[in-house]
């Protein structure tokens, strides 16, 4: 919904969990990664998922022609079990661009996405939102088996055009093994900002001591996945549907240009409009644009009304008439 948001909760089919899905392991049916839901056909996730689900090299840069998946989605009522394909392929790369896939011991690559087509409809949420990674979010990661206990939480540390690096708090689950090709949500922004692509790990024959990297993982922005699926040809899927929208709401969106030019304002009267309609919001400061605050005052059933109350109890003067 973009600013304005369902509340979910444990059982709500908003939860942002019920948009991870399970990229399910062809040798023993557990999950080898994690996926999120693009469009009501069609999953986003890391390459070298694929290729682990396959029994393959993570880095195995040749395309999975003809390869059939299992992939499981889930919802309030369970999880459902569908086919799937490969119907685009980037392959993880070196990011210098020199031939071949990246070396066993290089920490970052390129490329690393695959696009798959579900065999049905997907009976879960509508796709989330996808907004770019950034420095400072705060941002929740889930196991490849969307197991609801199975959640890290972290924060971007780092971000460029490639990589965003994320550090976790020395409590609750960290980042690890089958977490990658999952969401990256920010609650406070109501959006998918990256996938999860590794983590850092302590080398395996030391013992751990302080000096070692601890809870560091990294994912991919949504900007560079945006670039990379565009350029593959992926464009239409990432593109939403035109609405056709109530001729009322060009009319408000102006309406709410001009009583309300200021972020700060409009972010007050949305916040208070988003608490009588018991919709969410974003926590961060930020403010909904007048054509987006107009398209839930035409679409809310409660809204405009919410919003009449909250002008007339704040300042009597202004109004929409």
């Amino acid at each position: 919904m973009g600013w304005f948001r369902a509340v979910s909760g444990t059982d709500d089919p908003a939860d942002p969990r019920f948009r991870v899905a399970s990229v399910l392991d062809t040798r023993d049916g557990k999950a080898a990664g994690a996926a999120v839901v693009l469009t009501p056909h069609h999953l986003l996730t890391c390459a070298h998922v694929v290729n682990d689900a396959l029994g393959k090299d993570c880095f195995d840069d040749s395309r999975p022609e003809g390869a059939t998946l299992r992939v499981q989605t889930h919802g309030p009522s369970g999880a459902q079990l569908h086919e799937a394909q490969p119907v685009h392929w980037i392959p993880p790369r070196r990011l210098d661009g020199t031939d071949g896939p990246p070396g066993r011991g290089e920490l970052e690559w390129a490329g690393d996405l695959a696009i798959l087509r579900v065999s049905a409809d997907l009976c879960c949420p509508a796709p989330p939102e996808f907004r770019p990674m950034r420095v400072g979010q705060s941002v929740r990661a889930w196991h490849g088996s969307a197991l609801s206990g199975s959640y890290a939480d972290v924060r971007v540390k780092t971000c460029d055009s490639r990589v965003g690096y994320l550090d976790g708090a020395l409590s609750g689950m960290a980042i690890g093994p089958a977490y990658s090709g999952g969401p990256l949500w920010s609650d406070a922004e109501g959006a998918v900002v990256g996938l999860v692509a590794a983590c850092v790990l302590p080398p395996v024959d030391q013992v751990y001591d302080s000096r070692h990297v601890a809870r560091r993982s990294w994912g991919i922005p949504w900007q560079r996945i945006e670039a990379e699926l565009r350029a593959a040809g992926a464009g239409a899927l990432l593109d939403r549907p035109v609405r056709d929208d109530d001729p009322a709401q060009a009319v408000l969106a102006d309406l709410l240009a001009n009583v309300l030019p200021a972020p700060m304002f409009r972010a007050d009267y949305a916040r208070a409009v988003a608490e009588r309609c018991g919709l969410g919001h974003p926590t961060d400061g930020s403010a909904p644009s007048p054509e987006e605050f107009a398209r839930v005052l035409v679409t809310e059933e409660r809204a405009l009304a919410a919003l009449t109350e909250a002008l007339r109890s704040r300042d009597p003067g202004p109004s929409l008439r």
